[in-house]
């Protein structure tokens, strides 16, 4: 005689699967938000590189890295500010 599974244990593996689904969507926008935050970044940085060795004046690197490095801290204090305040929501995920 065969044994009967419980559905208790099937309908936890279908939540687990679908929570588990859910967090990889969201990990995955979160990943590609990153990517393009760090792209935002980089490639102003590249090029007041190679503007400062092409006019050979390291002034306008590091102007440029400082006010890049200024834009990046400000932003990461508003982001700071806005989850203190409560503003970014969190999502249910089951």
């Amino acid at each position: 005689m065969k044994k009967i599974k419980s559905l208790d244990e099937a309908i936890n593996n279908i939540q687990i699967h679908c929570f588990i689904d859910k967090m990889e969507k969201e990990l995955n926008k979160i990943t590609k938000e990153l990517k393009k935050k760090m792209l935002i970044m980089i490639i102003p940085m590249l090029i007041i590189i190679i503007n400062a060795f092409t006019l050979q004046n390291f002034y306008i690197m590091l102007l440029g890295i400082f006010s890049i490095s200024g834009i990046a801290i400000v932003a990461g204090i508003k982001d700071l500010i806005n989850s203190v305040k409560g503003k970014i929501v969190r999502k249910k995920f089951v």
